[in-house]
């Protein structure tokens, strides 16, 4: 007799609700200050030695050096390993929707859909603030909280830039 139909199918991996990500964030968010402030150091005192002068935190080329630092930061842990060091903290790790490990297209999508989705509306947001008061910036945090939400309701409890990316978010086991 053949036993394979009682054999129970693999189990699909658990995925993190909205605590354990926000938490993950909260952490690598710290770090990534940090790194950011070594990294402003480290092009400051160069450019005060020889110019004289600070550098001016606006100027597109000292931006464009720091969002790089930041894409480094979360590319270069993800393709490590798929976790950052606040997704190792809490058993978390990043892969793509078949569960293969991420690749280095993968985590430039996974950052450009984060970045557009949410990091693009905030910006107006400040903007709107500045212009007529904070109420009027209210819409533009929509797609943060919505994106966000959207794993409550998700089969896979998949975020929007999970799904735009073709990644997700595992819970390990435990050791």
């Amino acid at each position: 007799m053949d036993d394979s139909h009682d054999t129970p199918a693999p189990s699909s991996p658990l995925r993190p609700g909205l605590l354990p990500r926000t938490l993950a964030l909260c952490y690598d968010g710290c770090l990534v200050v940090l790194l950011l402030i070594i990294a402003a150091v480290l092009v400051a005192i160069p450019v005060v030695w020889i110019s004289g002068t600070l550098p001016h935190p606006a100027a597109p080329w000292h931006r464009a050096y720091l969002l790089l630092m930041v894409t480094g930061y979360y590319a270069g842990f993800w393709l490590r390993d798929g976790q950052t060091l606040g997704l190792k903290a809490l058993g978390i790790r990043l892969t793509r929707a078949n569960g293969r490990p991420v690749t280095g297209p993968d985590t430039l999508i996974r950052l450009a859909a984060i970045g557009v989705l949410y990091g693009l509306p905030l910006v107006l947001a400040k903007h709107w603030e500045g212009c007529l008061g904070c109420w009027a910036a209210l819409p533009f945090w929509l797609p943060l909280v919505l994106g966000h939400a959207w794993l409550w309701v998700d089969r896979d409890r998949a975020t929007w830039h999970d799904r735009l990316s073709g990644t997700r978010l595992e819970c390990l086991p435990a050791d």
